[in-house]
């Protein structure tokens, strides 16, 4: 649970692959004060290699991992949670420096209770690397408890409207991601933060948790996104007002 006296709110954005975090975050920068951080994708999709490997050359992790799940999953989330954990480490003084509360695009416990639990469901992570994965994760974050959020904005998107946006932003890398893997996605997070049916630590069961219906467009939608943002500002206000 949110504690003022370990540093501002941290609320992290979860929701689908294109399901709206980055637009929401661009337009959260744009018309409310609070501090925003994006997810760190060029940081998967381009690795430096060692110089005794191949001196400058960089590789798209991110690419490898859609092009062959099973090979590169496993791969492709430890290095997820190790450049999420290493960007609080290197930004901790901007992130935690004069701010009330900011927000970030996911969060390590994303990455373990959808995306990697997903592998696992679909039989593409095994039991073995699905347990090192979350002996790894647990230790990560005993290191470093900041990158735990403590709060959470869940953007929920049909994920039919989802594979549209990914086909309007057109990243090469997400050229295979089917309508199904969607789908299952989707599924992963209404059952963490919705149906609450997924067997989490107590201390995330308190962390509170807004769902916002990202369906709309909140460019377009001027309306509806001032009612979103007006939710924002009640949800954060309001746990900050009850740590006073």
């Amino acid at each position: 649970m949110y504690s003022a006296g370990n540093g501002p709110l941290k609320i992290s954005i979860e929701g689908n692959i294109a399901a709206g975090k980055s637009t929401f975050l661009q337009l959260v920068s744009k018309y409310t004060d609070l501090k925003t951080f994006q997810e760190p994708v060029c940081d998967w999709t381009s690795v430096p290699l060692e110089p005794e490997c191949d001196p400058g050359a960089h590789k798209n992790l991110l690419d490898n991992f859609y092009l062959d799940p099973a090979r590169w999953g496993l791969t492709f989330q430890q290095y997820v949670i190790f450049s999420r954990v290493k960007g609080f480490y290197e930004d901790k003084e901007n992130m935690f420096n004069g701010h009330g509360a900011f927000l970030t695009e996911r969060s390590v416990w994303g990455d373990r209770l959808v995306f990697v639990r997903n592998l696992f469901k679909q039989g593409v992570m095994s039991d073995l690397e699905y347990s090192l994965y979350c002996h790894q994760h647990s230790f990560a974050l005993e290191q470093c408890p900041d990158a735990s959020p403590d709060a959470i904005l869940y953007l929920k998107t049909s994920p039919e409207i989802c594979l549209e946006r990914l086909k309007h932003r057109g990243r090469s890398e997400e050229i295979s991601v089917t309508l199904e893997y969607l789908r299952q996605i989707h599924q992963r997070h209404e059952e963490w933060l919705v149906e609450k049916t997924v067997d989490i630590p107590p201390s995330l069961a308190k962390v509170p948790v807004l769902v916002v219906d990202c369906t709309k467009n909140l460019i377009k939608d001027d309306q509806y996104r001032h009612e979103v943002f007006e939710k924002l500002n009640c949800f954060t206000k309001s746990l900050q007002k009850h740590e006073q």
